[in-house]
């Protein structure tokens, strides 16, 4: 559980009539999660067909560099969000690839076998902090801040125990891979 205190935790799906709802859906009519609803439960991803590829990150200016890369980085984090809330590992292969991806669906198969589900948010706050010369590597920075999570019972919903909010340096490798940024590879330093 290497990323286990930046990734574990608390979602904000509502319940289904006031019940607990593992899935984090909701009951139509019910409102459901703010940017979840047609997304198969990631906050922030667009439904429809697939963005056009990315152009080549040698042909890119630096702005553009910039946010494509943080756009990556942002939808990986609310890929794994989504992931722990539903112990679904579906989508996250859109995002990472090993040694991250497999390290993090290791995890939350773990708390599957368990039954149980982390609900978390983190703020984030991810700045650029180097690339390699062809800009096919880049290194992200994040003063992460991780606003609580919460592990509960898939059996009952029952919380099973609480982690404090807290914040950490968070340093992220993102890679260009077929004309998308996925992250390889993270690592939580000390408060920030």
């Amino acid at each position: 559980m290497v990323l286990a205190g930046v990734l574990s935790g608390c979602g904000s799906a509502k319940a289904k009539g006031g019940g607990f709802d593992p899935s984090g859906t909701a009951g139509a009519g019910s409102g459901g999660t703010p940017g979840a609803a047609s997304t198969g439960g990631v906050p922030g991803a667009s439904a429809g067909p697939a963005a056009p590829p990315l152009p080549a990150p040698s042909t890119m200016t630096a702005p553009q560099l910039r946010q494509s890369v943080l756009d990556g980085y942002k939808s990986y984090m609310a890929a794994s969000e989504a992931a722990y809330e539903t112990d679904n590992t579906s989508r996250l292969g859109q995002y990472a690839v090993d040694p991250i991806l497999s390290r993090v669906t290791r995890d939350i198969q773990a708390n599957a076998a368990k039954g149980v589900i982390w609900r978390f948010h983190n703020v984030l706050n991810p700045q650029l902090q180097g690339w390699s010369k062809d800009k096919t590597l880049v290194v992200v920075l994040d003063c992460l801040q991780n606003l609580g999570s919460y592990e509960y019972s898939l059996a009952n919903g029952a919380r099973v125990s609480t982690k404090k909010a807290a914040n950490s340096y968070y340093q992220a490798h993102l890679k260009y891979v077929q004309g998308v940024w996925k992250i390889t590879d993270a690592k939580v330093g000390s408060q920030c």
